[in-house]
């Protein structure tokens, strides 16, 4: 498994959203079969840069709604599976569970088996909502 967090806003390569200097990406890859190690760290390279570059070109002909980044990280997911080295798609793979943080709401991403999920803990009641 490969980890990755980065920031959005503070990424040269990427642009703010005007929504937080706290905007954030946040990756789990797990690689499968012979060559998923690499798959997972050409994930790991290249996602973050593919996002920044989609919400950044996305702001500058429309708003970000929700809509927007949905069909943006689908579309992301989609193209980073076709632009994989063709031998390495045959020898192995990845899951991959995305968190972006944009201003105060968090969107969920995945693809394979992997989930990622929220949970909150209120001390006062001792219990843990998911």
């Amino acid at each position: 498994s490969i980890t990755s967090t980065g920031s959005i806003s503070g990424n040269p390569r990427s642009t703010t959203t005007g929504s937080s200097q706290n905007d954030f990406l946040m990756a789990i890859y797990d690689g499968h079969g012979d060559d998923g190690h690499i798959v997972a760290q050409y994930l790991q390279d290249h996602l973050h840069e593919r996002i920044a570059d989609k919400l950044s070109s996305s702001l500058e002909t429309r708003a970000l709604s929700d809509d927007v980044i949905s069909q943006l990280l689908n579309a992301t997911f989609l193209e980073m599976d076709q632009e994989l080295p063709n031998n390495l798609g045959q020898r192995g793979g990845s899951t991959a569970s995305v968190i972006l943080r944009l201003g105060r709401k968090l969107y969920f991403a995945n693809a394979g088996d992997s989930l990622s999920f929220l949970a909150s803990y209120d001390r006062k009641s001792a219990q843990t909502t998911i």
